[in-house]
Parts: C-alpha cells; structure tokens; sequence
C-alpha cells in the first residue's frame, strides 16, 4: 500500500506489527514519534484495527492511517475508515497528539483520505464528532464536509465524492500540489452549464449588440472610457465581461485556465462578432502567454482572487502586463465576507474562516454552483484562498504600482449568505438585516509608475 504525501504530512498505512507497537505505546528501532504520541484516542482506534484485521482479515486500504508531520519526520497522530464500506459509504475517524493540534493537520489529512476513498470508487465518507469539539468540527467542514444532523451526543458529518469515483478526488491526494487540477476539474465541468444558465444572459448578449454584463454595468461609473485601450481580462471564464470590455470600446484579451470555458467564451465572441482574443494559461504564466508591458489596462472580475494561493506572484504578474502608466482595474469579494460562515442556522453574521492569506488552502466539495442550473456535477472539491485588504495592497505596492482608489462596497453580484440576503433592483446582493455591518465587496485601482 502506498504512502499518500500531501504539503505537509505523510500518511502512512500501517500494519499489525506496528500497530501492535502503536498499541503498547512502545516505538520500535525505526519508528519516530512524537513526544505525546501515541495518545488515548491513537491506541484505542488502532486497537479496533488489530481486531477487525484478526476477525476479517487484511484492512487496507480502508484500514488505519499513521500521520506523520513531513517537517520532522514524527508521527504526530492517525487516521482511518471504521471499517470496509458498505454501499458506497464508508466512516472515518481521527485524532492528533495534543501537540499538533491547531495547525491545519486534521482537515488536511481528512482530504488525503477522501482521495483514497474516491480512488476506491465510493461516493460518501461519513464522520462523528461530539457536539462540543469545535475544532473537530471545523476540520471537517474545512474538508469539504456538511453537517447532516445529530443525535445528542455526535455531530455527523457527510462529503459526497464523485459518484463514479473519479474526479476531483482522485487528485487532491497531493492536496495543494494540485490544486490547479482539481480546481480546473470543477470549472471545465460548470462552464457549459454557465453558458447555459440564465444568469449568464448568452441570448441577450446575441439579440442585443449593445447589451453589457450586470458585473461590468455596476463597474461603469468607476470604470470610466476605456475607449481604444488595450486591456486584458484575467480569469476571464466563459467571457461575459471580457466582450462587454470590448463593446465598451476597449482592444481586449482574456485569459483562462479552463478550456471549456475558453470554448464557450470564442463561441459568443463568433456569435457576437466581438474581436476578442481568448488565450488559455494559468494566471501565474499569463506573461509568458501574454507579453510583457503590453496592457493598458488589466481587469480582474468577482471572485478571482480566492483561486490563488499566492497574492504577491499575482501582483508581480499584475505589474509585468501593465505598461509604464497602465492601470489596474479589481472589483472582487471582500476579505471579511470570504471569512464569513455561509451556512448558519440562526442569522449571525460569523467570522469562522481565515481573513489572511495561509499557505494551506480551505478545501470544499459543494455539488452546486453560483447561478441557475439543473446539472447535477461530479467534480466538486475545489481549494481556495482568501487574502487580507492590506496583502493586496502591499502587494502591489511592493512591485511600485500606485493605489489610485479603494471603494468598499455593501453589496455583491451572487447570494453569497443564502437565507441573510436580499436582491436589489440591480440584480446585486446584500445582507437583510443592517448591511452596513459588512463590507460585501470592493473596487481597487492602481497605476504601474512610469520607468525611472
């Protein structure tokens, strides 16, 4: 059975000699514990693996786990299926020595291990925790799980994987090594139902050559003419707003890393006889695609920046497509609205995820997506990221663009709190109750100063 390697750990399949070390808490010549390790919880869920191995007969690989941190080489805790599956579902467990506790470990062991249960071909992993361990809770949800009910003594928790077991789970055993892969994953799946969804208004952009998105529409008035100018929208999914850049007078390019939705956007390009080059590439190579210094301006739409893991390579690629006097144009979802907790039952507006930049990401799986649409997705685990105000600042002020203006804005272009907000005349979102208590959205521009 082979080792799974994620950023920062190493989960280890073990066997009955080793678990009878674990067991008796007596390491042997090669193994490297951690000072608290093992602890209770280790011992008695390796004792549940010694005996269903004695009753049943080989585990693996739905078997018991050793975790071990990549940074020392210690074993720092464990994790396992209770149990084979049955029906295509199967429960795990797990635990950390106190120690390693509050360090992301858990969540990111938990998706290594959805992996290895796509890989076997099930569609569900189950887990309990008590009702009053937060953290553990936490760690699930950051894993892309949902809280399904209790029974006065657990929480339990479901995440639905591929329902052919391929997908998205199959890739994120390498967690944020591929993150590129399993977030593309979902978006090459949504793109052709985005085209097709109603809120994405194709038909309109045909019938009327003068129609523009409601995104670039709430943008107009800071926007300003961009007449003549060449821009070059980034993450620029199936085009909307690239075209109506470019029916607003600009020369425009977009860039994707998705080619459906590439495919999508050259079909509305053809069906609209918009002039828009569309090239596919990861942000992060976007100048070898591109070009150096070419843009007048470069424009980044809602919801971008959380599917990088890195704001100041951003900002370096930011700076390297602008021209000497070229200007930045960003309106995105606020930081503290990404740090909000969405699925709340009792109407608190809640910060439960991180407001800064970490270098490990918030792992999801959601069946959904954010606009109209019947299909029913398989590739469902995406990684995101969020990113402080003052890092996006400080990033583009570290590669000497000048901050022009900043405005916060007290509403965003989806139902980003379902059931906390309500839907302007606009076709925005905002919270229902006092929504000046929370910056939903801003507007950044900046200008590349002139060499020298």
């Amino acid at each position: 059975m082979a080792d799974v390697r994620t950023l920062r750990l190493l989960l280890h399949a073990i066997d009955v000699a080793e678990g009878e070390r674990i067991a008796a808490r007596s390491a042997g010549p090669g193994d490297a514990w951690a000072d608290d390790f093992p602890f209770e919880g280790d011992v008695g869920a390796v004792g549940s693996f010694l005996r269903a191995t004695a009753n049943s007969g080989e585990q693996r690989p739905f078997g018991y786990y050793r975790i071990t941190r990549l940074a020392d080489g210690r074993a720092v805790g464990g994790i396992g299926f209770k149990g084979q599956p049955d029906g295509g579902c199967v429960e795990i467990g797990y635990g950390l020595a106190p120690s390693a506790r509050g360090h992301g470990y858990a969540a990111e062991a938990v998706v290594a291990v959805l992996a290895i249960a796509a890989d076997q071909g099930l569609s569900r992993v189950i887990a309990g925790t008590a009702l009053d361990n937060i953290a553990s809770q936490r760690a699930l949800v950051r894993a892309g799980f949902r809280l399904i009910g209790n029974d006065g003594e657990l929480h339990h928790y479901e995440a639905v994987l591929g329902s052919n077991g391929s997908g998205a789970g199959r890739v994120t055993s390498g967690l944020m090594d591929d993150y590129r892969s399993v977030n593309r994953a979902s978006w090459d799946e949504r793109a052709p139902a985005h085209a097709k969804s109603p809120d994405y208004a194709i038909d309109r952009f045909v019938e009327d050559p003068e129609f523009i998105s409601r995104v670039v529409r709430f943008d107009l008035p800071l926007l300003g003419d961009i007449q003549g100018k060449r821009g070059v929208h980034l993450q620029c999914h199936i085009g909307t707003d690239t075209i109506s850049l470019a029916r607003l007078g600009a020369r425009m390019s977009g860039l994707d890393f998705s080619l459906p939705a590439l495919e999508e956007a050259r079909r509305l390009a053809s069906a609209t006889g918009a002039q828009v080059e569309f090239v596919q590439a990861d942000l992060y190579e976007a100048v070898d695609a591109l070009g150096t210094e070419k843009f007048d301006f470069v424009y980044t739409g809602i919801g971008a920046l959380c599917w990088l893991p890195d704001i100041d390579r951003w900002a370096e690629v930011v700076a390297q497509l602008l021209r000497p006097g070229g200007r930045l144009f960003i309106r995105e979802g606020h930081p503290m609205l990404w740090s909000i907790e969405e699925n709340r039952q009792d109407g608190l507006v809640a910060i439960e995820f991180p407001y800064f930049q970490r270098e490990e990401p918030l792992v999801w799986t959601d069946g959904g997506t954010y606009v109209q649409t019947d299909v029913a997705f398989q590739h469902n685990i995406t990684h995101q990221w969020n990113h402080g105000l003052g890092e996006i600042l400080t990033a583009l002020l570290n590669r000497h663009l000048l901050i022009t203006g900043l405005v916060e804005h007290d509403s965003v272009p989806w139902d980003a709190l379902p059931g906390q907000m309500e839907r302007l005349e606009t076709g925005e979102f905002r919270l229902t109750d006092r929504p000046w208590r929370l910056a939903h959205s801003y507007t950044l521009q900046a200008i590349k100063a002139d060499a020298g």
